[in-house]
């Protein structure tokens, strides 16, 4: 069943895993953010953001990974892109704020997309 959680080598292979994962993104977002099993995504466009959607729901299922959609939601800051549908991403739940890695978002319009990048 793999490497049990608690494990001292998890880390270092899930980190592995996920260095995989970003070099197998076809449209990468313009900020990717990974922290062993915690991800966000940072794009102006739905479509690449649906797109590394669908990529990565394919590559998690290889190491019976998933997309947890009840963590996982959709930030939009100022207004949203109505011109393409982007359906993976639309699924998702839409937040006004999100919290990854103890900093928190917000979608406020002047907030950056830049934000947390230091």
């Amino acid at each position: 069943r793999g490497i049990p959680q608690g494990d001292p080598i998890c880390p270092w292979i899930l980190n592995a895993i996920m260095a995989a994962w970003i070099r197998c993104l076809s449209r990468k977002p313009s900020i990717t953010r990974v922290f062993l099993d915690d991800r966000a995504l940072l794009d102006p466009n739905p479509g690449v953001l649906s797109t590394a959607l669908d990529e990565t729901t394919a590559f998690d299922f290889s190491f019976g990974l998933m997309v947890n959609t009840r963590k996982s939601s959709r930030l939009v800051v100022g207004q949203p892109h109505t011109r393409a549908r982007a359906t993976s991403w639309e699924q998702l739940p839409l937040h006004t704020k999100v919290k990854y890695l103890g900093a928190t978002m917000d979608s406020k319009a002047d907030s950056s997309m830049t934000f947390g990048t230091k």
